[in-house]
């Protein structure tokens, strides 16, 4: 069974986004993000969980793979 690419490519886009706003979002003082929101700012905020889900996502789909059947127990 082979799994579809296209998820595997979808969590790749979208880790890959969120690197890149959370690369954006850092804080510039202990208040303000670097966009001018307070901190903690809500960009970086959804960011992260984006990049932890899709990371996650990922490692899943990688690691799934079909195993063969070695034997079957007879009753």
């Amino acid at each position: 069974m082979q799994h579809s690419v296209q998820p595997v490519e979808s969590a790749r886009r979208q880790i890959a986004a969120a690197a890149f706003l959370i690369a954006e979002h850092q804080p510039t003082s202990r208040t303000l993000c670097s966009c001018g929101r307070l901190l903690p700012c809500t960009v970086a905020t959804a960011s992260s969980r984006a990049h932890d889900h899709n990371s996650s996502v990922l490692a899943l789909l990688l690691a799934t793979m079909e195993l063969p059947t070695i034997a079957t127990a007879g009753r």
